[in-house]
């Protein structure tokens, strides 16, 4: 009996030292999981901000509350506690983003197989290699997004997509770009807009209304972005970009010449503000590429953009006020991301 204490001392002593290195050992590897899993759950909560599926919310609620608990956990040097909360809200973030991502990932695959369709038909035609490159880079990222995305690999598979996309849309560029009647036509638009913009010009800048100071500065801002994609052999995104600037002077002109009705001044004055806003930012980021976050909210305010624009065209006032208010708040989301990150 006396030999009892003689042997469970030294081993309890030595659990202790064991538990202890075991503890300092898996520190670093637990607050570096910690934090890629907190950054998953901001990631997740981001993508289902506009979507508001009840099913998501309730899984990213009990992730948050296993977040917490693992950091209550790791605070108090207990990891295994910590490992185990920390697995528990990775699968709970996983089965929200399937849920979230699932039809967005069918619809970004549909449209980089369309996308890829065109950039075969026209490299066909114009025996492009760097075009051919491109049209290869894309194919290849956009089935390793696919991948990613049966992988679980979420924000790998959404950063995959976007370049894909990037990558797709330039080989159709460079494709297109050996077109000569592209050309005249870019230089005959080019031409049309600095007639338009040269005859009315005092009118435009004489004017004190805002919607019209917006107006006119965004077909500017258009007018720099056409210039710049037609010297990187962008041909069709130069002419997009004087379209856009030509109709933006009309309705510039509109205002400034009393055409507009009150009503409709109002959404002409709304879609002013948000070109402003929108302008802002892409020179925010001409220097430094947002974040994939930023990415992703950024292209989801100009296809808003664009759709109001287009109800404007189509005379549907209502929907574009909705779809210009709908991007504004988006906006400001981003502007609240950006002061985060600072």
């Amino acid at each position: 009996m006396s030999l009892k204490p003689k042997i469970i001392l030294p081993l309890l002593s030595f659990i202790f030292i064991w538990t202890s290195v075991l503890i300092a050992q898996e520190a670093p590897f637990l607050k570096e999981k910690f934090d890629e899993a907190r950054k998953k759950l901001h990631f997740a909560l981001d993508m289902h901000a506009e979507q508001k599926d009840p099913l998501v919310q309730k899984l990213l609620d009990e992730a948050t509350v296993k977040m917490r608990q693992a950091q209550r956990q790791l605070l108090a040097r207990r990891p295994f506690l910590t490992n185990r909360l920390i697995n528990e809200s990775n699968q709970l973030i996983n089965q929200a983003l399937k849920i979230s991502l699932k039809e967005p990932a069918k619809k970004r695959k549909a449209k980089l197989d369309e996308l890829a369709g065109q950039a075969e038909e026209l490299i066909s035609k114009s025996e492009n290699a760097q075009a051919a490159q491109a049209l290869q880079n894309g194919l290849s990222n956009r089935d390793l997004a696919y991948q990613a995305y049966l992988e679980d690999n979420f924000e790998k598979s959404v950063q995959l997509y976007n370049l894909a996309y990037q990558q797709l849309t330039n080989a159709i560029n460079l494709a297109d770009s050996v077109n000569h009647d592209d050309v005249r036509e870019l230089e005959n638009e080019a031409y049309r807009f600095n007639q338009f913009f040269e005859m009315n010009k005092e009118i435009l800048t004489s004017s004190n209304n805002n919607a019209v100071r917006r107006f006119r500065q965004s077909a500017l801002n258009q007018v720099r972005k056409a210039e710049q994609a037609g010297q990187s052999g962008d041909v069709g995104v130069a002419l997009d970009f004087y379209r856009k600037a030509t109709r933006l002077l009309n309705r510039a002109l509109d205002v400034a010449l009393g055409k507009a009705e009150m009503s409709v001044f109002r959404v002409y004055d709304k879609l002013a503000q948000l070109d402003e806003l929108v302008d802002n930012i892409d020179r925010q980021f001409e220097q430094s590429p947002p974040e994939q976050q930023l990415f992703d909210l950024l292209s989801r305010v100009k296809l808003l953009q664009s759709e109001a624009h287009q109800a404007v065209d189509d005379k549907n006032f209502g929907i574009a006020l909705n779809k210009a208010q709908e991007a504004m708040e988006l906006v400001n989301r981003i502007h609240r991301l950006t002061k985060r990150a600072q």
